[in-house]
């Protein structure tokens, strides 16, 4: 009778600290289950790690095309600001001696 009661009170705690625990994962389940299923949850941590450092890999060379596109806006406008002075250039130089004609060779 006493082994009922001592059964009946901790029963209830253990089930509560049971729930309370977070979940195991997949990968730490299939390690739960012996040795012939540690190869395959290693294989799925592995493959959990793999997404991870691809991820973040992706999110790098996303980052990597974004700073690539500015520097090529950035370069096109510095190009065209540069042949806008050439012309400018010229166009004066042409005004103030017309003798002597200014040009540029061709790219």
């Amino acid at each position: 009778m006493m082994n009922l009661r001592v059964l009946m009170m901790v029963s209830p705690v253990v089930l509560a600290l049971t729930a309370c625990s977070s979940a195991p994962s997949v990968g730490d389940r299939m390690l739960s289950q012996g040795q012939g299923t540690q190869q395959l949850g290693e294989q799925w941590k592995k493959g959990q790690d793999l997404i991870k450092k691809g991820e973040k890999l992706k999110a790098k060379g996303q980052e990597q095309v974004e700073d690539g596109q500015d520097d090529i806006k950035d370069g096109t406008e510095m190009i065209e600001k540069g042949q806008k002075m050439i012309a400018e250039s010229e166009k004066t130089y042409n005004e103030k001696f017309p003798a002597a004609p200014a040009t540029t060779p061709s790219n």
